[in-house]
């Protein structure tokens, strides 16, 4: 597990700074490369001194991120629990832009996340990103939806749920009879 400490390295003008993992139960470390042989002026000053100075989110923010886990070697598994807040399925209203706020996306699929906040199984879910009924769109960054090339929205559903996600929510007229 994070340990939320790292390690800064000087090496005449360059810089090494790993993360350091500790395990849970033999207390072996491991130090996961976040940057190798870097000038410090490549680094932004503020992750410099985060580094420096243990920055608890900045450990957090890079203890999560799953493209420098497998590219250090590591295997990050999915996660599991997740919470959904705000109104969901029978509560939202007849339409609704939704963003998702998501603190760390590792391995969480979009169809998971959509099935539970909107309280529909992901067959269904399926059926109504199929009719238009849940349409998947962009991030939003700054007040501005920008396109991440979804793509068609059924593969967008088996892809990992992304920070700033919209999602527009149409509900369908109920069935008479």
């Amino acid at each position: 597990m994070c340990s939320g400490k790292f390690r800064v390295n000087a090496n005449q003008r360059r810089l090494d700074v790993w993360l350091v993992y500790r395990c849970g139960v033999c207390e072996r470390t491991w130090n996961c490369t976040i940057f190798e042989r870097v000038r410090p002026e490549d680094i932004s000053p503020e992750d410099l001194a985060g580094f420096h100075g243990n920055a608890e989110a900045l450990a957090r923010r890079w203890a999560f991120d799953a493209a420098m886990l497998r590219r250090a070697g590591a295997r990050p598994e999915a996660v599991e629990g997740f919470e959904v807040v705000g109104l969901r399925g029978a509560a939202l209203p007849a339409r609704a832009r939704i963003r998702l706020s998501v603190e760390v996306p590792l391995g969480l699929r979009l169809d998971r996340v959509l099935s539970a906040g909107l309280d529909v199984p992901r067959a269904r879910l399926k059926k109504l990103v199929a009719s238009g009924a849940v349409e998947i769109g962009g991030v939003e960054v700054g007040g501005v939806e920008i396109d991440i090339g979804g793509g068609d929205g059924e593969r967008a559903l088996g892809r990992a749920v992304r920070d700033g996600q919209i999602i527009r929510w149409r509900r369908e007229p109920e069935a008479s009879g």
